[in-house]
């Protein structure tokens, strides 16, 4: 069976790389307030469980886990939101 994927156009591939681009900069500046407002909660929580040693490195784990599913969540949207106003505006006419 010959199940060949056609590549994406360049339209997709771009729409992808500013997605990308733009996430990777909120990803940058969403960082310090989930740090200032998220680690200490979490280290809180660890440490009531854990060691001292093994709840800061959890709650350093869990702000790159969080600071890493923000990016690609809104990655994500932002290529579905991109996607959406072009399929929109062909409807219309404007492309």
């Amino acid at each position: 069976m010959n199940n060949q994927q056609k590549p994406d156009s360049s339209l997709v591939q771009n729409i992808s790389r500013f997605a990308y681009a733009v996430s990777g900069v909120a990803a940058f500046y969403l960082a310090p307030p989930i740090v200032r407002y998220l680690r200490p909660d979490m280290f809180r929580y660890l440490a009531t469980e854990f060691s001292y040693d093994l709840a800061t490195w959890g709650s350093w784990g869990f702000v790159i886990v969080v600071i890493i599913a923000s990016f690609f969540g809104f990655s994500a949207l932002l290529q579905l939101l991109v996607q959406a106003l072009i399929r929109s505006f062909s409807r219309k006419g404007v492309f």
